[in-house]
């Protein structure tokens, strides 16, 4: 598979992570080179479950160089980055910036798929919300049916939408461009504040893996979570 530049410009616009407060977000494991905005040594905290609880546990960066099989010419070239942390922990993402600090974090679910049931109830202590993906038609292409899909939550009479999906028909099956349906990995209330954030999956290629994490301590008026942060990688 080839990397497209339009792929690529998506990457290097996620890749970095950061949030206009300084909020980062980061995974372990091999990426390109621009897409991995950290060094070693940096102080991060991983989103680790431990036994049946979620907690922020510190880590310490290891970032190393290798190999790009993909956009490296020669084998001497390494403009590939791996991302490790010490301790070694299974995490499922690694998060940085004000606001965030080590500890237990209240989780109010984890591993949310949202196909085939599209509207799922989350409480987060005596606040309800609920998250729902609505699709509807667009313009086929080459004989194919085409949807959008929006993923959205909601409180009380406020409702806030928090990404766009592609997918089309084949064999009378939804299926999405990213080829699995969006999927909230974590949530719950990482920063604190006793509203809940979520951490999503919104890959909209199957090509491009894009976490996004969605915290109420910055949401505006009218909002329920802010602008969110995104970490992206392309593969190959």
């Amino acid at each position: 598979m080839r990397i497209h530049s339009l792929l690529l410009g998506m990457a290097v616009l996620f890749a970095a992570g950061r949030g206009r407060d300084g909020v980062r977000l980061l995974q372990v494991g091999t990426f390109h080179g621009d897409e991995v905005r950290a060094a070693t040594g940096e102080r991060w905290l991983s989103l680790t479950k431990v036994r049946d609880a979620f907690r922020l546990e510190p880590v310490t960066l290891q970032i190393d160089r290798v190999h790009d099989d993909v956009v490296d010419d020669s084998e001497k070239e390494q403009s590939g980055k791996t991302v490790s942390i010490r301790p070694e922990l299974e995490g499922i993402a690694l998060v940085r910036g004000a606001g965030l600090v080590p500890g237990p974090v209240i989780t109010a679910g984890e591993g949310i798929s949202l196909e085939p049931v599209t509207e799922k109830p989350i409480v987060l202590g005596a606040a309800h919300y609920r998250i729902a993906l609505r699709c509807a038609s667009t313009p086929p292409v080459d004989g194919q049916k085409q949807e959008r899909c929006e993923l959205s939550m909601s409180r009380g009479g406020t409702t806030q939408k928090l990404a766009a999906f592609r997918a089309y028909e084949e064999q009378g099956q939804r299926e999405f461009a990213a080829e699995h349906p969006p999927n909230v990995l974590w949530a719950g209330d990482l920063d604190r504040d006793g509203r809940l954030d979520l951490l999503i999956d919104t890959s909209d290629h199957y090509n491009v893996s894009v976490i996004s994490l969605f915290l109420s301590s910055r949401a505006r008026e009218g909002e329920l979570v802010g602008k969110p942060v995104h970490f992206s990688a392309t593969g190959c």
